[in-house]
């Protein structure tokens, strides 16, 4: 069903987060914070400006301590003149030969609309592209930088500004195109981090992004703010929408709340950790996710995917999916809905309708989990030797994580029940009973009460499942019955039949009651009644 098909690892190297290391009189003065607060979101980049300790700022070594547990910065970088510039690519280029490889982008001017800019004297629209064509010049020229991108400035096209080139047809301009896409109102991700929103002036659905800001605040910020359970929901559907639109890098605003409520530089409640340095609850959801999601095995950034033949009934139109595979082949099917939950007007949540969907696993596995990221980092359900699952999709992700090896090709099945089994079969004397030339043969006899869909089940011989998924669609109420027959040479003597009811339903009355019955069985050509 998707293209979109990532590693594990590429997929986490896409999550990033804005930090204000400068700052040096509130939260982020505790360094030790940053890289605690950091490890604990499995997240390894960084969005900030670069200091060398002048005017209060903190000291370069500040990002030597974070860059020493292995996160990468994108450095933003502005000034009137190119000594300017080069001023502060002194300062990143002392940075990555502290810790090789910190330094994995530089970025143009932040937001023209709000902070207009001047290079060389020349204002507006056309001052920002001018400092950005001297940033791709120094940024590339320069050895200590080598293999660093350079991504777009910000705030064109906003404010009275005119769109800006497209950097991707401009060259000597940008390796990435980049914007700011903040949801407003409260309002679902989708629609405010789609291409076609957020980047304009680009031509391609696929040219090279990166989104260096965006995210939902809790305390009203510039656009309107949520309760922390919706910027938690909201925040991993933003992350999946953006890795499923190919945007190559999505920075959050920001780690945590610098200050105080009620102090005088204002708390804009965008952090993902609160002043004080508790984690809010859309930090506690990245944790899960990148726990759920994490890749140790010694390929996990090399080995070549494999799109899983997948595929979703009943998705709603907010609807989307997107398949992350590990390297020892296992395979994790996102899959979430934005419906609208907030109501700015009355500053409330609202409850989210549950979406019944079931995913076709195209092919049978011993072992599927479904997890929750907002519920923890253990699954919420474990199955046994199925080919679909059936998900009720509120407001964020699900993930259902296939073990690597398949079993057989499936025919459709939602989850398992505790089944129901049938007596024991013994072989009739006088019959080939297995491991002779001719196959064994085993017809079922059953039907079903139907209730919104038919009864569904598995047939498992010797403790092996024998053949699909069937449909039990003869209606039981009207005395009808229909067969399935299978084949084959399941040895002799006494051989154990299960038959496993795997979507029992029941919605409180006679008429709302799903159910399955085996009428008879008949094996080799003798027949035993239930």
């Amino acid at each position: 069903m998707s293209t979109t098909v990532l590693r594990a690892s590429t997929f986490i190297d896409t999550l990033g987060v804005n930090t204000h290391i400068p700052y040096t009189d509130g939260g982020y003065a505790n360094i030790g914070n940053v890289t605690a607060d950091l490890s604990y979101l499995g997240i390894h980049q960084v969005r900030d400006q670069i200091s060398n300790g002048a005017s209060g700022s903190a000291p370069l070594s500040s990002y030597i301590t974070v860059a020493k547990t292995g996160v990468h910065f994108t450095v933003n970088l502005s000034g009137g003149t190119i000594a300017d510039l080069q001023s502060t690519l002194v300062l990143a280029d002392q940075l990555n030969q502290a810790v090789p490889g910190s330094v994995i982008a530089v970025e143009g001017a932040n937001e023209i609309n709000n902070w207009p800019v001047s290079f060389n004297g020349v204002g507006g629209l056309q001052g920002a592209i001018n400092m950005q064509a001297a940033i791709y010049g120094l940024v590339h020229s320069d050895p200590n930088l080598k293999g660093v991108a350079v991504d777009y400035f910000t705030g064109n096209g906003n404010g009275g500004l005119a769109m800006g080139p497209d950097p991707s047809k401009t060259p000597g301009l940008a390796d990435y195109d980049t914007q700011h896409p903040y949801p407003n109102n409260g309002n679902p991700p989708a629609g405010w981090v789609s291409r076609a929103q957020a980047l304009p002036n680009e031509t391609s659905s696929t040219a090279p992004a990166v989104y260096t800001e965006t995210g939902y605040s809790t305390n009203g910020g510039t656009s309107g703010g949520v309760n922390q359970d919706v910027q938690a929901k909201y925040t991993l559907d933003l992350l999946m929408d953006d890795a499923k639109n190919g945007i190559a890098h999505t920075d959050l605003y920001q780690l945590m709340d610098p200050y105080a409520a009620g102090s005088p530089q204002g708390n804009d409640g965008f952090g993902l950790f609160a002043y004080g340095n508790q984690p809010k609850e859309a930090a506690t959801a990245i944790h899960n996710l990148t726990t759920i999601l994490a890749d140790t095995g010694s390929t996990a950034g090399s080995f070549s995917t494999t799109a899983a033949a997948y595929s979703i009934t009943g998705m709603p139109s907010a609807g989307n999916s997107m398949e992350i595979e590990k390297s020892n082949g296992a395979s994790d099917i996102v899959v979430w809905n934005e419906p609208a939950i907030w109501n700015e007007s009355t500053g409330t949540e609202t409850t989210a309708s549950t979406q019944n969907v079931t995913v076709n696993l195209g092919a049978t596995y011993q072992t599927v989990e479904v997890f929750d990221p907002l519920s923890g980092t253990a699954p919420v359900q474990t199955l046994s030797n199925v080919s679909s699952v059936s998900l009720g999709l509120t407001d964020h992700p699900l993930i259902i994580e296939t073990e690597p090896q398949s079993t057989t090709t499936p025919v459709t099945p939602p989850v398992t029940t505790p089944p129901v089994t049938t007596p024991p079969v013994t072989t009739p004397p006088g019959t080939t009973g297995g491991g002779g030339s001719s196959p064994d043969t085993l017809t079922l006899n059953v039907s079903g009460d139907h209730w919104k869909s038919d009864a569904q089940f598995i047939v498992k011989v010797n403790g092996q499942q024998a053949g699909g998924t069937y449909d039990a669609s003869a209606l039981h109420s009207s005395g009808d019955a229909g067969t399935v027959q299978l084949s084959g040479n399941w040895g002799s003597g006494v051989q154990d039949v299960q038959v496993s009811f795997i979507n029992d339903a029941y919605g409180g009355s006679a008429s709302t009651d799903r159910n399955l019955y085996v009428n008879s069985i008949a094996y080799d050509g003798t027949t035993y009644a239930n």
